[in-house]
């Protein structure tokens, strides 16, 4: 995380998945392990996200460049939005 927000570096295919999990796993240890399903969507070159977490709920996360509160009140019609500001492991420890 960089200022608050999530920074994409690369997409890129990992061909021997167990090892590189390993490897991170030796280099930074696991902090929490959260499973969930995930559910994409672009509406006008937004990125909108449903994320469905076990054991903690469901979060709608939506990524672009500019985006305005007015996006998800009036554009997708949340009304009274809640923003999580932690990450999602706090969030579990929370629950």
């Amino acid at each position: 995380a960089k200022g608050g927000g999530f920074e994409i570096e690369k997409y890129e295919a990992i061909e021997h998945v167990d090892k590189e999990k390993q490897t991170l796993t030796d280099q930074y240890g696991v902090k929490c392990v959260l499973r969930k399903r995930r559910r994409f969507w672009d509406y006008g070159g937004v990125s909108i996200n449903l994320n469905l977490f076990d054991d903690i709920g469901d979060y709608l996360i939506v990524e672009g460049e500019g985006i305005e509160p007015s996006f998800i009140t009036e554009t997708l019609g949340i009304v009274d939005p809640e923003y999580v500001t932690i990450s999602f492991d706090e969030i579990k420890t929370r629950c």
